[in-house]
């Protein structure tokens, strides 16, 4: 059952519930007040920021316009020589000015052209005595030597005659000393051999043995028979048989000596042998040195032969040297040639009053002579050759010579007239801009005379790259190139863009883009383009 509320109690709950609505709406107007004033210190915060414009990277072919204004030039020069060392009296043209054949170029002083030609003359003359003398000289020099030469080649021959002879005596001589020991060496001494020798005295050795011992036996014998005949007392018969016997042997054995001394065995004896085989030897020894000496004679022969004659040739040889060497004669002959081919000219140039006069046409372009001055040993006017067409000359610096090399096609503007395609026909380093290179173009003939201006251009097609960004994006400090790319971050009051430095490489770029290398930055990096104000790194921005 509800427990009834007083009237009192009742006016005090309502009295709360409308004080909380109220402190509610305040809570609510205070919030849309603080909502208000954020917005409003953010816009003032906001417009105070700076305004940039980004891009993202795209993928591009960088293509490479080169334009260069440039001049036309002679395709080729001419000089006009004349002899050095003619005074000058008056010059008739001046740079630039177009002249045809037959023109008046400079006129040369003509008193001085006469006292030159004396000059000349008289050292003609000079010349032609000079070289009078040298001829005479040297034909008498030439007979000198021809007699030289005759008689050492008379030495030569009676050198050859006499050790010819020389030669042919020994050779002789050898030969018959060769001789008489051949024949002496084909008669040898008869000279026994040790062999038989030795048989001899064995032969004789056994007949004296022999001897000794028929001698020894018939001693014996004589002694037995003795002792036999003296024996006392009377003798038995078979004593006297004994004795009868004993004497028997004695008498076999005289007699068997008496043999033997006739078939006597003589005693050998070589010695006159031995002197006859001595004395052949030693013939023999003076025959081989008779050769030795004619061999060593001969020898010598050829020797002093080989030597004469040496020297004799050489002396020929000497005789049919050369003179030294003498240009004393040529030079004076080529001085002589080219004085009378300088008065050839000299006198040429005083038959046209001394004027020097145009050979064919063109433009002045140098004047190295001066009034006054002589003429030098090189041009004394240079002037364009009319035969050769112009070129066209540009010069351009160190990055762009990359993209023109020598064969391209470039287009050439001359004046008013229409663009025309040439080509590149020779690069070279300016000499009057160092780290610059001259670009010269052979143009039509007649398209143009030396001086006209024009412009060079030339378009080339570069490769494609993922990331390319505008060159207002691009910056450099220090040879380092540098983009800003925007990044966002939380802030006070909320999320907010702020400016990050990222350092970035370059591979190509003309002169609206430049290719970057992949890495420090992608194809979703914002890169500012464009900015109100100097952006530094960290800076907060807006768009």
């Amino acid at each position: 059952m509800y427990e009834k509320k007083s009237l009192v109690d009742l006016a005090d709950t309502n009295l709360q519930t409308g004080r909380f609505k109220k402190w509610i709406i305040a809570f609510a107007i205070f919030l849309v007040f603080m909502w208000l004033c954020t917005i409003i210190s953010k816009s003032i915060y906001v417009s105070g920021l700076p305004v940039v414009q980004t891009g993202t990277p795209e993928k591009k072919y960088v293509e490479h316009i080169v334009e260069e204004e440039g001049i036309t030039v002679e395709g080729g020069k001419q000089a006009v020589t004349v002899l050095e060392g003619l005074r000058i009296e008056n010059i008739f043209v001046q740079r630039g000015d177009r002249i045809e054949k037959g023109m008046p170029l400079f006129q040369v002083d003509i008193g001085d052209l006469q006292e030159i030609i004396r000059e000349k003359e008289t050292a003609i003359t000079k010349l032609n005595y000079q070289i009078s003398d040298l001829q005479a000289n040297q034909a008498l020099q030439e007979q000198k030597r021809q007699l030289e030469e005759k008689r050492a080649k008379e030495d030569y021959t009676s050198a050859d005659s006499k050790t010819g002879t020389a030669v042919g005596r020994a050779e002789e001589d050898k030969s018959k000393a060769d001789g008489s020991l051949q024949s002496h060496l084909n008669n040898p001494a008869s000279v026994t051999s040790n062999e038989d020798r030795q048989k001899a005295w064995d032969a004789y050795n056994a007949w004296l043995n022999k001897e000794y011992e028929l001698l020894d036996k018939i001693t014996a014998q004589e002694r037995i028979v003795t002792d036999m005949e003296t024996a006392e007392g009377t003798k038995t018969e078979e004593e006297k048989a004994a004795l009868e016997e004993a004497k028997t042997q004695l008498n076999n054995l005289r007699d068997e000596l008496t043999v033997h001394e006739r078939n006597k065995v003589a005693e050998p004896n070589f010695s006159d042998e031995d002197s006859a085989y001595e004395n052949w030897k030693n013939q023999t020894k003076n025959l081989q040195e008779i050769l030795d000496d004619a061999e060593d004679m001969r020898e010598d022969a050829y020797v002093d032969r080989s030597s004469t004659l040496k020297q004799e040739e050489r002396g020929v040889e000497d005789a049919l040297l050369p003179g030294q060497p003498d240009s004393a004669l040529s030079i004076y002959q080529l001085e002589l040639a080219v004085l009378q081919e300088d008065i050839g000219e000299y006198k040429q140039i005083m038959k046209q009053g001394g004027t020097i006069t145009a050979q064919t046409g063109g433009f002045i372009t140098d004047i190295p002579i001066i009034v006054g001055g002589r003429t030098p040993d090189t041009a004394a006017l240079l002037f364009t050759d009319d035969t050769v067409p112009c070129r066209f000359k540009v010069t351009l610096e160190k990055g762009q010579k990359k993209y023109v090399n020598m064969g391209d096609k470039v287009k050439v503007k001359l004046g008013g007239k229409a663009s025309r395609e040439v080509t590149v026909d020779y690069l070279e380093e300016s000499d009057v801009s160092p780290g610059s290179y001259d670009v010269f173009m052979n143009l039509p003939e007649k398209e143009a005379s030396p001086g006209t201006s024009g412009t060079m251009s030339v378009s080339v097609q570069g490769e494609s790259h993922e990331l390319c960004v505008p060159v207002e994006a691009l910056y450099k400090e220090e040879e380092r190139h540098y983009v800003f790319e925007v990044k966002e971050r939380e802030g006070i009051l909320g999320v907010e863009l702020y400016v990050e430095k990222v350092s970035v490489k370059v591979t190509d770029q003309n002169d609206r883009f430049a290719a970057l290398e992949e890495g420090t930055i992608d194809k979703d990096s914002k890169v500012i383009v464009s900015a109100e104000e100097e952006l530094k790194r960290g800076e907060i921005v807006k768009y």
